[in-house]
């Protein structure tokens, strides 16, 4: 009994956490913080973005591209961004994946696509 509420507990704090993923750019730090929820956290430095695509594609079968959603492909996705460096998508329960093009999904794609990109231009 004891064990079915604390899974009740833990079940309603999972889809509590899925709308929430805030996406915000740091200026100061020149890094992008990318949250879904308590599934996913990765932060990536502004320098180490080679490009950034509006794309809705599904990923390549190579998974040379990582989903950023948890849902893996039963989510969606509306920008990629291609790195220079592989960087490390940190996942729930202390899992971690390397990956060099991460697919996410932003709300406002147009003006994320613009800020990165003034960003990335910006004299370092």
């Amino acid at each position: 009994m004891i064990l079915s509420i604390y899974t009740a507990i833990q079940f309603f704090a999972l889809a509590r956490s899925l709308p929430k993923r805030p996406m915000h750019i740091d200026v100061h730090e020149r890094k992008l913080h990318l949250v879904y929820g308590f599934f996913n956290k990765t932060d990536i430095d502004i320098s180490n973005i080679k490009g950034i695509e509006q794309s809705t594609k599904m990923p390549p079968a190579d998974k040379s591209i990582v989903q950023f959603s948890p849902l893996g492909n039963l989510d969606n996705h509306n920008v990629i961004i291609h790195l220079h460096n592989e960087n490390v998508l940190h996942k729930i329960y202390g899992l971690q994946k390397k990956y060099k093009s991460i697919a996410v999904y932003v709300d406002d794609k147009d003006r994320f696509v613009e800020d990165v990109t003034r960003l990335m231009n910006d004299v370092k």
